[in-house]
């Protein structure tokens, strides 16, 4: 399932230029813009994502063709997603800009991602009704997010932190 992301990215890379740290008038107008764009290009894409989707499990003929349609949409989750790195992305720089610690900024972070993962599987749950992990493409989708939200764990990252610290 693919869709246009370029106008994200194109947004995304305005509001990486702007200073935030200069709270003078003029930038904060050009960051409430840049921002407003950005959200904009965020909405535009999900109903694009939702309208595909819907398309696609309106023409599915059995419970089966819809487990298909919610695989292709999580594989490409996955593929944008495994396995992110906190640090390379503009969370990190911003945690640390509201004098967070690295390892407190990667925890929120992670979940957040959790909490959507929650919701796109709650999406999921909605469309077929319960049980659908008991279909043969559920139990595959059901692991494949059992093994993102593992990599999610923040436990591991916090007891190294806590190591070095110590």
């Amino acid at each position: 399932m693919e869709v246009e992301d370029g106008g994200v990215k194109e947004a995304y890379e305005v509001i990486k230029r702007i200073d935030v740290l200069d709270v003078s008038v003029e930038v904060t107008e050009i960051w409430v813009a840049a921002e407003n764009a950005y959200n904009e290009r965020v909405s535009r894409l999900e109903i694009q994502i939702i309208a595909r989707l819907t398309d696609r499990l309106s023409t599915a003929r059995n419970v089966t063709e819809m487990f298909r349609v919610f695989s292709k949409l999580n594989s490409s989750f996955a593929e944008q997603s495994s396995k992110p790195q906190f640090r390379y992305l503009g969370a990190c720089h911003m945690a640390q800009m509201r004098d967070l610690l690295p390892i407190a900024g990667a925890i929120i972070w992670a979940r957040q991602i959790e909490c959507q993962l929650q919701t796109y599987m709650k999406r999921v749950e909605d469309a077929p009704g319960k049980g659908w992990e008991h279909y043969a493409e559920g139990q595959k989708l059901q692991s494949e997010s059992t093994a993102f939200r593992k990599q999610l764990d923040t436990c591991p990252v916090f007891e190294a932190w806590v190591q070095d610290f110590n």
